[in-house]
């Protein structure tokens, strides 16, 4: 998958070259990066290659997600959600016996996805620095990118037991609720089509929900990027720029 989402990574730099090459031919062919201070008009010369890395690094980082969400949404339709399926009855079973439920009858899907991520928390095997920081990355991992996938997985199997129990409570996206008494009573041993489509359908819009807060800070730093010549040109032309003005003749 790393090669394939290489290649939208190059596509996407390559393509920001092409948007890039035609702006600053643009850009010369207008004097905007012309200065009448000498000092001045040499540092504008880095301002082209400064702007084709940008849009570069910028078109390669949209291809990366683009391409990256793709096969991301492959891969779960693909192994994921059949994975999922296969192993209810022990995701049932680890659920009901391992994680520390309290003394809820039922709670927010926000909460119970913290009581798991709870229970995949990596202790440090010692206090020795490699320990230390192998833990840190590992917990990294489990409890910031595993979330968005331990709160799909808790939400469908929530409805999905819901449904299956007669209850209706909290079928609703926006106030979901999951409920251990129901999981504990439902049978998962035999898992119809359903839940597989109700898993994936989840799985997609919480991955949809990271990268599209991936691509509003892609989408900032570019624009920021872009942003710094753009005000050195307004100083300039504000406040520098005086352009010459013919003498009118004397009327005889």
């Amino acid at each position: 998958m790393l090669w394939i989402v290489g290649a939208w990574v190059a596509t996407g730099a390559f393509l920001g070259l092409v948007v890039a090459i035609p702006a600053l031919l643009y850009i010369r062919r207008k004097q905007w990066l012309r200065r009448r201070f000498r000092a001045w008009n040499f540092a504008t010369f880095f301002v082209y290659p400064y702007l084709m890395l940008v849009l570069a690094t910028g078109g390669g980082a949209l291809g990366g997600l683009l391409g990256a969400q793709d096969k991301i949404h492959a891969f779960v339709s693909a192994t994921m959600t059949p994975l999922a399926r296969s192993q209810m009855p022990t995701v049932k079973q680890w659920l009901t016996e391992s994680v520390d439920w309290g003394t809820a009858k039922d709670m927010s899907l926000d909460e119970a996805a913290r009581r798991v991520l709870q229970k995949l928390y990596y202790p440090p095997a010692s206090d020795g620095w490699f320990d230390r920081q192998r833990a840190r990355v590992i917990n990294y991992f489990t409890l910031n990118l595993g979330k968005w996938i331990v709160s799909a997985g808790l939400g469908a199997l929530g409805a999905y037991a819901m449904g299956r129990a007669g209850d209706t409570l909290g079928l609703d996206a926006s106030t979901i609720r999951f409920s251990v008494d129901v999981i504990r009573e439902l049978d998962l041993s035999r898992v119809d089509d359903r839940f597989p489509q109700m898993l994936e359908r989840a799985l997609a819009e919480k991955m949809d929900q990271l990268f599209e807060a991936l691509y509003l800070k892609v989408g900032l730093l570019f624009a920021l990027a872009l942003l710094l010549p753009a005000v050195e040109m307004w100083i300039y032309f504000r406040w520098y720029h005086h352009p010459k003005v013919e003498p009118r003749p004397v009327p005889l």
